[in-house]
């Protein structure tokens, strides 16, 4: 294979394949100027008909392409559009799951505070009505004594000429037996502040303990708050409240109990002045009465003794069934804590799982877009080159085409030259001849 001078390429044959330069040297014919034109002519129509012919299968090949790329792309957005669809539907369902849940909770929350509260009512009148019975038993007591008292003076009224007359004779025998009352009222007192002693002992450990468990209480609830306040904010402020209604409660009963005790004082107080006086009566009576009197006024000591043990009892079960029902309401609550956490788990992991499916779903559509866009390439590839195969053909045949044209046209020129030689060679001879 010779190398074309014209455009460099490897060529074999008459003429470059690749420029259409003439590769052989041939000797100068002198032909005729429209036989050359007629040539050339025909020659730009063909390249001109073959470069028509490519550049409208070029087009075609790719408006087909543009027009299946299109379809392609309408196809795609349209399963874009309908997955999106159906991921927005999954999404509104999880929420509108959620949303029910939360009612749901929230109802029994509001259930449950309502129970709670009408049990809080409940324990409150029934505390009420105990403090009422209480009081008109107190009462009742009181206007028994006093009517007792009234009674006691009357009859020393009665028996005061008696009395008087009986005082002279008898006063070396009251007087002892005023030393001896004398003896028995410090008996009595020492008694008495040994009472008082042990009943405030026993008030202050009460208050020591009530403090403790207060406290006790109090670092529960601080600890339960630590622990779920990021996600129980709601709860932290209903706890809040419940806590803020049971101190108001606490301290309403406290100064209740406060109240009660220091009118109960009060009543001691003058229950002891109006015994002293009706002691000091009695004394100047009869020491029979005195005795009575004093009976009576033990059997009142053990009764209120009796009523405040029984009330101290009926607190201790109040504060026991109060303790017991807190300790059910924050068991309950910690129970719902802890379904409500596994509720937003599960949610949370659903929605994971959504998002792990969308996002393999979006890498296997990525990858099958990308292996589309790669046959695609193929197939434009493979289209191009068919056109370059079939450029090349076209380009081939109208070379060829082109070779027999111009053999034909040389082989008439030559034969037409060999006519105008034989022409000359005649009219030579026939000039020879002449001469």
């Amino acid at each position: 294979m010779a190398k074309c001078p014209n455009c460099g390429q490897k060529a074999s044959g008459a003429f470059c394949q690749w420029c259409n330069y003439p590769l052989r040297k041939r000797a100068l014919v002198l032909r005729p100027r429209s036989i050359s034109i007629e040539v050339r002519e025909a020659r730009v129509a063909e390249k001109q008909a073959l470069k028509e012919a490519e550049d409208t299968a070029r087009r075609k090949a790719i408006q087909e392409i543009i027009e299946a790329s299109k379809a392609r792309e309408a196809e795609r957005r349209a399963k874009a559009d309908a997955e999106r669809a159906a991921k927005e539907k999954a999404r509104q369902e999880i929420i509108e799951a959620s949303k029910a849940r939360k009612t749901e909770r929230q109802a029994k929350i509001d259930a449950e505070r309502a129970a709670k509260e009408k049990a809080r009512q409940e324990i409150i009148e029934a505390s009420k009505a105990r403090k009422t019975e209480r009081q008109a038993k107190i009462d009742a007591e009181r206007a028994a004594k006093e009517k007792a008292r009234q009674e006691v003076i009357e009859a020393n009224k009665t028996e005061e000429a008696e009395k008087q007359a009986r005082i002279a004779a008898e006063r070396e025998a009251k007087e002892k037996t005023k030393q001896e009352a004398e003896a028995a009222k410090k008996a009595e007192e020492a008694e008495k502040q040994a009472k008082l002693t042990a009943e405030r002992e026993a008030r202050e450990k009460a208050k020591q303990e009530a403090e403790a468990a207060k406290k006790a209480e109090e670092a529960e609830k601080q600890a339960k708050l630590t622990a779920e306040r990021e996600a129980r904010e709601k709860a932290k402020q209903e706890a809040e409240a419940a806590k803020k209604a049971e101190e108001a409660e606490k301290q309403a009963k406290l100064a209740a109990e406060r109240e009660a005790r220091e009118k109960a004082k009060q009543e001691a107080e003058e229950a002891k002045k109006a015994e002293e006086a009706e002691k000091q009566a009695l004394i100047a009576a009869e020491q029979e009465a005195k005795e009575q009197a004093k009976q009576e006024t033990e059997e009142a000591k053990e009764k209120a003794r009796q009523e405040a043990e029984a009330a101290k009892l009926v607190e201790e079960a109040e504060k026991q069934a109060r303790i017991v029902a807190e300790r059910e309401a924050k068991e309950k609550a910690k129970q719902e804590a802890e379904a409500i956490k596994k509720a937003e788990e599960a949610e949370k992991q659903a929605r994971k799982a959504v998002e792990q499916e969308a996002r393999e779903k979006a890498k296997q559509e990525a990858e099958e877009a990308k292996e589309k866009a790669r046959q695609e390439a193929e197939a434009a590839k493979l289209v191009e080159e068919a056109e370059k195969q079939a450029r090349i053909a076209v380009e081939q045949e109208a070379r060829e085409k082109a070779k027999r044209e111009a053999e034909a046209a040389k082989g008439k020129a030559k034969h037409e030259a060999e006519a105008a030689k034989k022409v000359e060679e005649a009219e030579k001879q026939t000039k020879l001849m002449a001469e």
